[in-house]
């Protein structure tokens, strides 16, 4: 017979799980995600859907007015990471994928954060509403108005690729 005792015993580790996944899905800045790493460059490979299969491609250097633009943008998202991480991890549990495109505001983007030896920090990657960060972009990331937050980094990248191209 289980008595009041063996519940509150019971009950310790269901508070104590609960409250790291609470902790874990906390919003965090793009610094938490690079465990507060600072990259020497970020590269983007770029794809607007109204030009697809067409795509930029372009890098920052920290320290230059463009990185520290794009910086600013990217220090503005809020994410939220999955508390069920360490399983997804595991298993590489690939998330659903629901929306609806607009091909004339619609990007993808990929990101790879490095140091000046070419040692990776992070990968991004954005399709249409859904973000993911980690090992192969695998592990799913919450933002609150993901899409229209992709949506108008996705267009200043795409804008700046492109500026960057025009002026070599």
């Amino acid at each position: 017979m289980i008595t009041k005792r063996d519940k509150k015993i019971l009950l310790i580790p269901v508070v104590l799980i609960i409250a790291a996944a609470a902790w874990f899905a906390r919003p965090v800045s793009i610094h938490t995600l690079m465990k507060d790493r600072s990259p020497d460059c970020i590269g983007f490979s770029v794809w607007s859907e109204s030009h697809f299969p067409d795509q930029r491609d372009i890098t920052f250097t920290l320290g230059t007015p463009e990185a520290d633009a794009l910086m600013e943008r990217l220090e503005s998202i809020r994410f939220h990471r999955s508390p069920l991480e360490p399983l997804l991890r595991a298993i590489s549990w690939p998330f659903g994928r629901s929306w609806e495109i607009d091909p004339e505001k619609d990007y993808r983007f990929y990101c790879i954060m490095y140091n000046e030896n070419g040692e990776t920090i992070q990968q991004m990657e954005f399709w249409i509403s859904d973000w993911s960060y980690g090992p192969a972009c695998r592990l799913p990331l919450y933002v609150f108005n993901g899409q229209e937050k992709g949506r108008e980094l996705g267009a200043w990248l795409w804008e700046m690729a492109q500026e960057t191209e025009a002026n070599p």
